[in-house]
């Protein structure tokens, strides 16, 4: 079940009843019915699919561990090596649209839209493995320019560290630019690369999730953008000092 029909000769892209029976000889002679009853003894059920992303890059692993190489150390020499997961992500004047309490009966709670452009917000951020101390910059984009510029405050806010890493994923054309990998260098930072399309290794990306969750769901600020922006200035300065609830929420607290 695992396995394509197409592995087998069979121009399908799912299985069928009766293409199980011509891919497995010892059913060959079953009716599909016969082939239904033993699949449903064998606990193999007919079941809508789910999207689901998996990361193609073939040094998968080498990289996953070395995210985690990185972690260790700094839990091993804190203040010495410092290790931060860094992220990009977005949010936009229109609210998105969530579950919330709301009077029974017929009418739905609403997302009110503002009429005009849905301007959107960027943020860049790291997440410090120790502490959940969060470094942000909040730009309408970001850019090469932006990304050297925050390796200079990522510096700045470690002063006294020997060693930074900061791993992030592989946003090639921005994250391992020339300018970006040239300002890293000069810094004392190394750019540790996680895998392609493995957003589930950068705890940073379940800060945006909570930022969504806190802030922009459902919020009331479509017609004021200016105080849309501070309240989500608001809600990452209150982790400036780091936050072990937030370390507990994006999985970096040890057991």
């Amino acid at each position: 079940m695992r396995q394509a029909p197409t592995n087998f000769g069979l121009p399908l892209s799912r299985w069928t009843l009766e293409a199980i029976g011509q891919a497995c000889p010892w059913l060959s002679h079953y009716t599909p019915s016969g082939i239904w009853r033993i699949l449903r003894a064998l606990r193999i059920h007919y079941k809508r699919g789910q999207q689901h992303v998996h990361s193609p890059d073939p040094d998968y692993a080498g990289k996953r561990d070395q995210a985690e190489v990185c972690v260790k150390a700094a839990r091993a020499c804190p203040g010495e090596i410092v290790t931060l997961y860094l992220d990009e992500f977005s949010y936009y004047r229109w609210p998105t649209v969530a579950p919330v309490y709301h009077e029974a009966g017929r009418s739905q709670p609403r997302a009110e839209l503002t009429p005009g452009y849905n301007t959107r917000g960027r943020i860049v951020a790291t997440l410090d493995v120790l502490d959940g101390k969060v470094l942000y910059r909040q730009r309408s984009h970001i850019t090469v320019r932006q990304l050297v510029g925050f390796m200079g405050d990522v510096r700045g806010a470690y002063p006294q560290a020997r060693e930074i890493n900061v791993i992030q994923d592989n946003w090639h054309n921005v994250h391992f630019h020339p300018d970006q990998v040239a300002a890293a260098e000069n810094l004392g930072i190394t750019l540790v690369p996680l895998p392609v399309y493995a957003p589930w290794l950068n705890p940073t990306d379940k800060l945006g999730r909570k930022l969504k969750q806190e802030v922009l769901h459902m919020h009331r600020q479509s017609d004021d953008w200016p105080c849309l922006k501070e309240r989500v200035r608001d809600f990452l300065d209150q982790l400036a000092d780091g936050s072990v609830d937030l370390l507990r929420y994006v999985g970096l607290l040890p057991d």
